[in-house]
């Protein structure tokens, strides 16, 4: 059975268990790729179903090497990044609609109501990436 995740099931179901199970592919073409060794299937905000297949190839958060003392490229919001990524390959939507939907989806899966880290973090990121991000649109 593939599970379906949306922005109201993420939260509770990742204190649980983080829903993307991955492994690092050593050799690949680039320094940070990852598979996916689960299938899973994402609602999006927008009612879009994206269906994650085992085997499927990314890069997580891309955060160079020289700030991951500072942002990490993994956590338990790689839901987010798995999702970003897919958006951004498959041009199934716009560029802005997936920045937004990462931004989302990191919020559910750690953001709080108040200051803190893991608010700034995702803050960051996402300015950053809309920055940034249309380098490799």
């Amino acid at each position: 059975m593939v599970f379906m995740y949306n922005l109201s099931n993420i939260k509770e179901l990742s204190i649980i268990d983080n829903p993307v199970k991955y492994s690092k592919i050593i050799g690949g073409k680039k320094w940070n790729t990852h598979k996916l060794e689960n299938d899973f299937k994402v609602e999006l905000s927008n009612g879009m179903i994206l269906d994650f297949r085992k085997g499927w190839k990314w890069d997580r958060a891309s955060v160079p090497q020289l700030f991951h003392s500072i942002i990490r490229p993994d956590g338990d919001d790689d839901i987010a990044y798995c999702i970003h990524d897919f958006l951004y390959v498959t041009k199934r939507s716009t560029r802005k609609f997936a920045d937004k939907e990462m931004l989302k989806w990191a919020k559910a899966m750690k953001g709080t109501e108040r200051i803190s880290w893991r608010n700034w973090d995702i803050i960051t990121r996402y300015r950053v990436l809309r920055l940034l991000g249309g380098l490799v649109w």
